[in-house]
């Protein structure tokens, strides 16, 4: 009759414990490098979903929209920002919210309307991050998961507006304040760290 051997667990050591966190150490300093190295604000913003909340990212939709503030020629557009900066603060209505994002919208309406091959891009493209700003505002409200999605067409738009890649960078570096780099390396500390392990009972 053979008799089932059950399979040793390892004990609880610190060492046992340091080699599990050097190993996750260094999962999350191969991830700080790359976000770190990154000049562009989607893989980043991909990678806080899930992790944040709407807050901070109406914070930077709105900041990239101050950007462009004289590309916002619409008050309509501009109108829609500062109520979200307002939201933000709990200081705006329901009402002027959902309102602004209309207004967002016919604003957009007629930037396309001017749009011609060879100029109103700049202002096409800010119209829509204004709008898109009022969007990403109006679904904080509930809970929605494309938030983040909606995010990245803010900044999109916005470095349209500007139409340089240097846009895209202070977007990245908006990221990284307003987040306060949560792409850096976990510091973990173990509870029982300190205390002795089973190999001090024996």
């Amino acid at each position: 009759m053979r008799v089932a051997r059950t399979r040793e667990r390892p004990l609880a050591t610190p060492e046992f414990f340091d080699a599990k966190v050097g190993e996750s150490y260094r999962r999350n300093e191969e991830t700080h490098i790359q976000q770190l190295a990154c000049t562009d604000p989607k893989p980043m913003l991909k990678f806080l979903e899930g992790m944040v909340g709407s807050r901070k990212l109406r914070l930077f939709a709105v900041a990239c929209c101050r950007r462009i503030w004289d590309l916002l020629k619409d008050e309509r557009s501009r109108k829609a920002v500062e109520v979200a900066e307002l939201a933000i603060e709990g200081q705006a209505t329901i009402a002027q919210r959902t309102g602004s994002v209309i207004e967002a919208g016919d604003a957009c309406a007629i930037a396309e309307d001017e749009l011609t091959s060879k100029s109103g891009c700049e202002e096409f493209s800010a119209s829509y991050a204004g709008y898109f700003t009022a969007v990403l505002d109006v679904m904080s409200l509930g809970r929605t998961p494309e938030t983040v999605t909606i995010t990245e067409y803010v900044s999109s738009h916005a470095a349209q507006a500007r139409n340089n890649d240097g846009e895209r960078d202070v977007h990245t570096a908006l990221l990284r304040d307003i987040f306060a780099n949560p792409f850096r390396p976990l510091a973990v500390d173990h509870p029982h760290r300190d205390r002795p392990g089973p190999h001090h009972l024996r």
